[in-house]
């Protein structure tokens, strides 16, 4: 059965637990109290308790007897709550650990991700605290900051060098292995007037520009540019991780070698006019005695004999030498005649009417244009005269037809004077030899005419000019200044 007992507040309480529990034949007698401070603090923290408060707690006056099974019973619950407390504390332990551990290690890969794409403008990861992932924090950080201050001086390098090379007006490209354009600096789109997109990929030979390979620079002329030279240079210039390729060099060097060939001509003509003068001054007198001998030897015979023809053939080549020693005594000579206010008309005319009787066997028609109003010309009559009798010999013989055309105007500050016939003209080659002393297309010319011409027409200040005529053949232009006086009014005039 139950027992029921009073105990008052100083009673003992304290339980026999040495013997265990078997069945219901164990009691013990606790406070109502005390049950409850054992469910939730355990039993001796209780016993303390009730000792303390002995003096003030009014003690529940029945007591009742708790059988071995209720206390078993509440045992277990008492177990299942602290292994509920320990899992939820444990859980809670593994969130916060989670949160302290993920947190970093998502920044950083944030972090991460962010540099990788964007190596200059990642944002910078500030470690905190002292613990590993703060350490690797820093590392990153650390990393991170170099990484982004090389490539900052990576870049400004690239650019100055872009720059630089920009900057150069010789024409820079790099070909692949196929011989394409892979890089070029900008004087090549500059040089075919197109953009980088219009270049970049075609290949070399496509463009029109050379693609082999030689260390030594040599100086070519393009096929897409005839006016230009370039000084070429072609050699090897493997790049890593991009294959053979070779890099290429063009300078323009036009003006250059312009002036080197001029440089050449002056110095050879130099040295053949000395000697061709001194051998034109010996050479004259005897031709003087020989052409005189022969034209009295000519006249000692009567007409139809048969020495006559050959003595008149001696007389003849004997005076063209004479031109020839003349002409290369000019070269030399320095113009020492006095210039005269003089009319290209006139000199055109009477030239005109000079070539007409020299050139009499032949028909010869010379057109003669002259716009109205032409200035007065400070000019050497005499030798002016003979540039333009040469002028006219060479296009009455060259002629098919003997159609010469000459026209004369006012052009700016100078007078222009053409002279243009039907015959072959002259090729790009003779154009451009014309002028060199002893050149000639024309089968016994002496060719000095031409070169004659360039002296005089320097002499006054002007120039010549050969190209191809409108209606066929050569076309002949003198360009002649005005003089001091006539240039101001013409420019008071335009203003």
């Amino acid at each position: 059965g139950n027992v029921v007992a009073a105990a008052g507040p100083s009673a003992n309480l304290r339980p026999d637990l040495s013997a265990g529990w078997s069945g219901n034949d164990r009691y013990e007698i606790l406070t109502t109290v005390e049950i409850d401070l054992v469910r939730h603090v355990g039993y001796p923290t209780a016993i303390h308790s009730r000792t303390l408060a002995g003096q003030s707690a009014r003690l529940v006056a029945s007591i009742r007897v708790v059988d071995a099974d209720d206390y078993n019973v509440r045992a277990l619950r008492l177990i299942g709550f602290s292994a509920a407390s320990l899992f939820a504390l444990a859980t809670i332990l593994s969130i916060l650990t989670g949160i302290a551990i993920s947190s970093p290690v998502l920044a950083l890969s944030e972090n991460l991700r962010s540099f990788s794409a964007h190596p200059l403008g990642a944002a910078a990861l500030a470690p905190t605290g002292d613990d590993e992932m703060a350490v690797l924090s820093g590392a990153f950080e650390e990393m991170a900051t170099r990484i982004q201050t090389q490539t900052r001086l990576l870049s400004r390098s690239t650019l100055e060098w872009e720059r630089t090379f920009d900057a150069l007006p010789s024409v820079l490209y790099l070909l692949d292995e196929r011989t394409c354009v892979i890089r070029a600096n900008r004087s090549l789109p500059e040089l075919f007037s197109q953009s980088f997109g219009d270049i970049l990929g075609r290949r070399a030979s496509e463009l029109g520009l050379p693609d082999d390979l030689t260390v030594r620079p040599e100086v070519r002329i393009i096929e897409r540019f005839p006016d230009l030279v370039f000084r070429y240079i072609g050699m090897p210039f493997p790049i890593a991780g991009e294959g053979p390729a070779s890099l290429h060099f063009l300078e323009d060097v036009t003006e250059s070698e312009r002036l080197r060939q001029r440089a050449i001509s002056a110095e050879r003509q130099s040295a053949v006019g000395e000697l061709v003068g001194r051998v034109a001054h010996e050479v004259r007198n005897p031709l003087f005695g020989i052409s005189a001998a022969s034209r009295a030897l000519r006249d000692s015979f009567e007409d139809g004999t048969e020495m006559r023809p050959a003595l008149e053939h001696i007389e003849r080549e004997v005076n063209r030498l004479a031109v020839l020693m003349e002409g290369l005594l000019d070269l030399r000579r320095p113009t020492t005649r006095v210039r005269t206010s003089r009319s290209i008309e006139g000199v055109l005319r009477e030239a005109s009417a000079a070539a007409r009787l020299r050139h009499g066997d032949r028909e010869v028609r010379i057109d003669i244009l002259l716009r109205p109003g032409l200035p007065l010309l400070e000019i050497d009559e005499v030798r002016i005269a003979q540039v333009i009798g040469n002028l006219l010999d060479n296009s009455i013989l060259s002629a098919s037809k003997s159609c010469i055309q000459i026209a004369a105007w006012p052009e700016g500050d100078h007078v222009v004077v053409s002279i243009g016939d039907d015959g072959p003209g002259l090729s790009d080659e003779a154009r451009r030899r014309a002028f060199e002393p002893f050149f000639s297309t024309r089968v016994g010319g002496s060719g000095l005419g031409l070169r004659i011409a360039q002296q005089t027409m320097k002499e006054h200040g002007g120039r010549i000019e050969i190209a191809a005529a409108p209606f066929g053949g050569a076309l002949i232009t003198l360009h002649f200044p005005l003089p001091k006086g006539a240039q101001d009014a013409e420019g008071a005039a335009r203003t």
